[in-house]
């Protein structure tokens, strides 16, 4: 659970970050990296729960799978998000102001 919530508290600050930088390719990659650091820690938890006995179908064994599946999920669609182009209806600039 403290995965999560750690997760939850860097979603919102990422996003903004990697919003406002113009080249934000090393964030980017920081971000996917820090991903890749908790599917592995993921992977390290089940590796020593399996050493230990835990049945492969266990409860504690799906709850670490979906948990780490759902890290992926939130992780892709924070990506999308930055990635994808901004749309910015306000016009900054002047028009001529037409007198009737």
């Amino acid at each position: 659970m403290s995965y999560f919530s750690g997760y939850l508290a860097l979603v919102p600050s990422s996003t903004l970050v990697l919003r406002q930088q113009s080249g934000a390719g090393c964030s980017r990659g920081t971000f996917a990296l820090a991903l890749l650091a908790a599917e592995l820690g993921f992977l390290e938890k089940l590796t020593f729960l399996q050493a230990a006995g835990l049945g492969r179908y266990s409860s504690e064994a799906l709850l670490v799978n979906f948990t780490a599946l759902l890290v992926v999920l939130l992780g892709a669609s924070v990506v999308l998000y930055v990635t994808a182009p901004m749309h910015n209806e306000q016009t900054h600039g002047y028009s001529a102001v037409h007198k009737t």
